[in-house]
């Protein structure tokens, strides 16, 4: 293979990579547009910021407890009107870590080096959020919808035309 080809693979796959890196911010935004929306419309508190007693006394000293402690007083302080005092995101329902872990699976298909290399990762990430207390049972099948509907909508609209075909003007 020629020094001159080499180039052109390579330039080719960079130009691969950079579009699906692309695609990828445009599905996350969209992930975290609707999560958003549906917390608008159902809001809903991880368990351990709901439910701050219900972890282990060794865990309470930590500063992820601190965080969920800032992120319950400003869950309270929205209930009541006032204003926050931190960041104010609790985002529970859907799990936009499952909906990311899926999003990611899905993208690397493509790959299968690296789509097998993650599978693990990406399982024990969503295991992970409902035996941490970072979500509810019911918050991974809600994050698994999110991102099928996401890939859904991206693929549909990748192939619907949005400008009419030059033999129809």
């Amino acid at each position: 293979m020629s020094k001159g080809e080499v180039c052109r693979k390579t330039t080719a796959v960079l130009l691969i990579a950079r579009r699906d890196v692309i695609e990828f911010y445009r599905l996350t935004v969209a992930c975290y547009v609707i999560g958003l929306l549906v917390f608008l419309l159902y809001p809903a508190v991880a368990p351990d910021v709901y439910y701050p007693e219900s972890l282990r006394a060794d865990y309470l000293g930590t500063s992820t407890a601190a965080l969920g402690r800032n992120l319950a007083a400003d869950y309270s302080a929205l209930g009541r009107g006032s204003p926050l005092n931190g960041f104010g995101y609790f985002v529970a329902l859907p799990s936009l870590h499952v909906a990311m872990a899926l999003l990611s699976q899905a993208l690397l298909y493509a790959f299968p080096l690296h789509f097998w290399t993650f599978l693990p990762v990406n399982l024990l990430l969503i295991v992970s959020t409902v035996v941490l207390g970072h979500h509810y049972v019911v918050d991974v099948p809600a994050g698994a919808l999110l991102a099928a509907f996401v890939l859904a909508a991206h693929r549909a609209l990748r192939r619907c035309p949005f400008e009419q075909p030059a033999e129809s003007r």
